[in-house]
């Protein structure tokens, strides 16, 4: 996808980020990491709404560090700086930056210990040359020994291996101010291009009924990686790849795994 049409797709979906991604439960891991090694400097590629960013920022706060949160959509960082404004009078000013940035073209002016890839904005990047173009920056802003955090998509296993599309539906819902909206996603998979067309749609009450519903609807091409091209990225980027990871809770990576948690150390 190009930029225009991730910031068109992230305009739609904008409202419902938050809410959408709160059953995660991935905080803990992103702020135990960050607790662990106490970065000064900290970018998050791809920081949307500061829902990671908004919490780093404030932990790192606590011995003097700061957190620059880059992302390329106007709709989600708007989101970011609302945040910010309603959680900083616990954190100095100074501790988030929020900047519009495409990852691909990171433009820092200073060095970070710590740069993370939350929520796999990867999956955005059909392109080996965009894949290596954003790594290569990652790894010029990096400090000697400073550490890179990736998550990212694997192959869903139900699809792989298979020569044919696999569909894959889910559901679920969640609480707005306003009502509980209904979200569904649906993933046409295809095994041997490593992508899938994946459709978002959003069903919230009209009026407090639940019978009387409006769907917004959006879509995008998802990209999966496999560990292998990962760890060629890392070394793009200077690094070795040391710890991998399938889930929040440190789990080991299996052949069942969906996603990896890749973290490296710039040599």
């Amino acid at each position: 996808m190009d930029a225009a049409g991730t910031r068109a797709y992230y305009a739609t979906v904008a409202p419902y980020y938050d809410t959408e991604l709160a059953a995660r439960d991935d905080l803990p891991c992103w702020l135990a990491l960050v607790e662990a090694w106490k970065p000064r400097h900290t970018v998050d590629c791809g920081c949307g709404t500061g829902r990671v960013a908004v919490p780093l920022a404030m932990q790192c706060a606590e011995w003097g560090g700061e957190v620059v949160g880059l992302d390329l959509s106007p709709a989600m960082l708007r989101l970011a700086h609302q945040h910010w404004r309603e959680r900083r009078p616990d954190a100095p000013a100074t501790a988030l930056h929020l900047q519009m940035q495409d990852m691909r073209h990171m433009a820092l002016g200073h060095a970070v210990d710590l740069a993370l890839l939350v929520d796999d904005p990867l999956t955005h990047l059909a392109r080996w040359d965009d894949l290596a173009a954003t790594f290569r920056g990652v790894g010029e802003h990096l400090r000697p020994g400073g550490r890179l955090v990736v998550e990212a998509s694997l192959l869903p296993p139900e699809a792989v291996g298979k020569p044919y599309p696999v569909v894959i539906r889910t559901q679920s819902s969640a609480s707005l101010p306003d009502g509980v909206i209904r979200v569904e996603q649906e993933r046409r998979v295809e095994a041997i291009r490593r992508r899938a067309d994946v459709t978002y749609r959003y069903y919230r009450p009209v009026g407090g009924r639940s019978e009387s519903e409006a769907v917004t609807a959006a879509r995008f091409i998802a990209h999966y990686l496999d560990v292998a091209s990962l760890k060629a990225l890392f070394r793009l980027a200077g690094c070795r790849l040391e710890e991998r990871w399938s889930g929040f809770r440190f789990q080991p990576l299996t052949d069942e795994s969906s996603m990896v948690l890749c973290t490296g150390r710039k040599l």
